[in-house]
């Protein structure tokens, strides 16, 4: 199993092979360490040159092609690499244009290798084909049905439903794949069901 490991505070992405889970790094450092071998790391350099260099890199995604996507975030890009971290291709820059970001955060594929980018400073999420062309956005600031405040991190389900990590709104927002907006749940406080800032969300579309 390839696990794909993005070091925000050290902006390098490092990828091993791995035979247990996540989890036992930190349960069982002696048998994961047995388990695991180091594949390759992109980074550190600090910087916006091309191919090694990320400014606080804090959102990855695994496409269905095998390509690695980065969400360089102090750079306001998306940097594209091959399985074995070859740079291929980034795009967007900062701006509140189409195709622009602002401080971008959680990445996601949708199963037609689709990418979904949680665009947080603009408070919104892009969306864009396999070759980075823009298709369309959804979401805005604010607190109502469909909008958004800080959102930071993204995922897409088995039913292709998208859920946002609403950080600002303390809930997690849901949407069509075609940026329609469904429902919401959750709401600021430490009582079941209750979240303060969620930073991220991750589903089992099994």
């Amino acid at each position: 199993m390839l696990k794909l490991i993005l070091e925000y505070r050290h902006s390098c992405l490092k990828a091993f092979f791995c035979f247990a889970f996540l989890f036992l790094i930190s349960a069982l450092p002696t048998m994961a360490q047995a388990q695991i071998d180091f594949l390759l790391q992109i980074g550190p350099d600090f910087g916006s040159g091309k191919g090694q260099s990320f400014g606080a890199p804090s959102g990855l995604s695994l496409a269905p092609d095998g390509n690695i996507y980065v969400s360089d975030t102090n750079n306001n890009r998306v940097v594209v690499f091959d399985s074995a971290g070859k740079y291929i291709r980034q795009f967007g820059k900062k701006g509140s244009g189409v195709g622009e970001f602002k401080t971008p955060k959680g990445l996601a594929h949708s199963d037609d290798g689709n990418l979904y980018v949680v665009d947080s400073g603009n408070e919104r999420i892009q969306v864009f084909s396999p070759e980075g062309k823009y298709l369309f956005l959804f979401g805005k600031d604010g607190d109502g049905w469909g909008e958004l405040d800080e959102p930071t991190g993204i995922a897409i389900d088995s039913q292709n439903r998208v859920i946002v990590a609403d950080s600002g709104n303390h809930s997690l927002a849901f949407f069509t794949a075609q940026g329609i907006y469904l429902e919401r749940f959750g709401f600021r406080g430490d009582g079941k069901g209750q979240f303060d800032e969620p930073l991220d969300v991750a589903v089992d579309r099994a």
